[in-house]
């Protein structure tokens, strides 16, 4: 029984400082209060920056989606312009986000999101900072309107101005829309017609 004393009490030393270990790994993640130490949660944008997902948006800036989920992921517009409703078409009010390069239209009173519009940073939409995504699909930034076709396929309409020397095209599918100033993509949509 001497001969086991100390083989005994080396795994009971074992065992005491193993359980103080776990019991010091558990109180690093208690707050005094006793809740759970939450993770560091990355940001919203960091969640969300995959792609644009065609027929559904962004993250949680979808279509469909809430005004209130739209700005925990945005925060607060920088500006809203609001449009009565006409040839049956409801009243929508557009959010601006131009740091994150995103307008949401939201359809009122229900304030949910009908099109959702992701922007270069350049052309029309140069107040806007460049979003940060592609599609889902591949198509980015320095993509041509023969790469949006390649990979969409003919779109349901092609519209075309070369007015005052500013040219434009339009890609209309029926799931995403993109638009070209100078051959260079500005703006990519969903919701839209």
């Amino acid at each position: 029984m001497r001969r086991h004393l100390p083989l005994v009490t080396l795994v009971l030393l074992l065992a005491v400082a193993a359980s103080a270990a776990a019991c010091k790994a558990q109180d690093s993640q208690v707050k005094p209060s006793g809740e759970p130490e939450s993770k560091p949660a990355s940001s919203p944008l960091e969640e969300n920056a995959d792609a644009v997902v065609t027929l559904e948006g962004w993250g949680t800036v979808r279509i469909g989606a809430s005004e209130t989920d739209v700005q925990a992921v945005l925060g607060d517009a920088d500006s809203q312009e609001e449009f009565p409703a006409m040839d049956g078409e409801p009243a929508v009010v557009f959010y601006s986000f131009l740091d994150e390069g995103v307008q949401v239209s939201f359809v009122k009173p229900e304030m949910t999101a009908n099109a959702l519009f992701f922007h270069s940073g350049e052309g029309d939409h140069s107040d806007y900072s460049q979003f940060d995504a592609g599609t889902d699909k591949g198509i980015a930034w320095d993509s041509t309107s023969e790469d949006v076709v390649k990979v969409y396929g003919n779109p349901v309409n092609d519209y075309r101005s070369d007015d005052g020397g500013l040219k434009w095209r339009r890609l209309v599918y029926p799931e995403i829309s993109f638009r070209f100033q100078d051959e260079r993509l500005e703006t990519i949509a969903l919701g839209t017609d």
